[in-house]
């Protein structure tokens, strides 16, 4: 049979022989050339969506004598040929050359997914619980695995799909050999600076928690933990990280240099799609934080014992307080910081009583 679907033409056909000993049914779904514009309909979103998939099916098998046999024997198998998903028309795509996927009530499920993100081909591999585990709320293990040149992502541990919101519980390790290869999110692609990232992440409860992290970046080192509770009232984040040496001149290289306007900035062409796509979804919350450096590297000077308190709002730090020692000079202050336009702005006050101010400019290396 052929209907539509929000004017796309669909192949259907199911099948039912009663003449095996167990009676098998077969149906399947047939998509060509879906126009992808219906996601933004479905979505009731302004995001304007588009793209296309050139063939996408969808299959199930069983046998049985009730629809309670049905059901356990299913075997649910789903594929799609060349997707293209676009945030906006002015944005290269997202391409995936093929997804599929194979399910079951009673056997764990899997599957495989290989695409290209502006110019770097990946693959991934998922397994996940059967389906009777999942829909009745019990735990069930999934594991990620995802490569593509250069870089690596491993994700496993346990889900639940709880009564109010899904509980995930999963460790996760990324490997990338050069932050170049991500210059989808705005990195410089000649960035040779290799990154490590691993965590334990914990959601469910209307909470996120992000221990054990460990971030690795050429030659900076950060490690703490994210606690977030009471997701959907979005209160205040605690955020407490400490870092044995943190190299400004290597962070600030990452991203290059932009004059523009927020502005400017939201209406360039060259802006990756994925970025818009994350800032349309997702929203950030306040945040309090703690931040310790024992070093702060790439100046001309030492900067030692470095700590940062205050509270995010909207990439603003208001009323923060700063503690830092240049050379043998210790610093004490009020510190504000402006990230909403690209260069930030960082505002600090503070008072010395009794100090060399020869050798304080000395050590800053402004005088001989």
């Amino acid at each position: 049979a052929d209907i539509f679907l929000s004017g796309t033409p669909v192949e259907a056909s199911g099948e039912l022989d009663l003449h095996q000993r167990c009676p098998q049914l077969k149906t399947y779904l047939l998509f060509h050339d879906l126009d992808l514009k219906i996601l933004k309909q479905w979505l009731n979103s302004p995001a304007v969506f588009g793209g296309n998939v050139s063939k996408a099916g969808i299959d199930w098998n069983s046998c049985g004598n009730s629809v309670r046999e049905h059901i356990a024997s299913m075997q649910l198998e789903s594929g799609i040929k060349h997707l293209e998903l676009r945030y906006s028309d002015q944005q290269p795509p997202l391409e995936f050359d093929s997804i599929r996927s194979v399910s079951s009530w009673t056997e764990s499920g899997r599957a495989s997914i290989a695409g290209e993100i502006r110019g770097e081909s990946w693959t991934a591999e998922l397994t996940h619980g059967d389906i009777e585990s999942i829909i009745s709320g019990a735990d069930w293990p999934i594991t990620i695995s995802a490569q593509s040149p250069g870089s690596n992502a491993e994700i496993n541990g346990t889900a639940t799909l709880g009564e109010d919101q899904p509980q995930i519980e999963i460790n996760i390790r990324i490997d990338i050999d050069r932050m170049g290869r991500l210059q989808w999110i705005g990195v410089d692609p000649e960035s040779q600076l290799p990154l490590t990232v691993s965590s334990r992440l914990k959601t469910g409860s209307d909470a996120l928690l992000a221990d054990n992290l460990d971030v690795r970046l050429g030659q900076s080192d950060i490690n703490g933990r994210l606690d977030w509770s009471g997701l959907d009232d979005s209160p205040q984040a605690n955020i407490r990280l400490r870092s044995g040496n943190l190299n400004v001149t290597e962070l600030i290289g990452l991203f290059p240099e932009s004059t523009q306007t927020p502005i400017e900035r939201k209406e360039s062409p060259g802006k990756p799609p994925e970025l818009a796509l994350v800032k349309h979804w997702l929203s950030y919350p306040s945040a309090d934080i703690d931040l310790e450096i024992n070093e702060l590297s790439g100046f001309d000077y030492a900067v030692q014992d470095v700590r940062l308190q205050g509270k995010l709002h909207d990439y603003l730090i208001e009323d923060g307080r700063l503690e830092l020692q240049v050379g043998k000079t210790a610093f004490e202050g009020s510190v504000s910081m402006d990230f909403r336009e690209s260069p930030g702005r960082v505002r600090f006050q503070t008072q010395l009583d009794d100090v060399n101010i020869g050798r304080v400019l000395s050590e800053l290396g402004l005088v001989d």
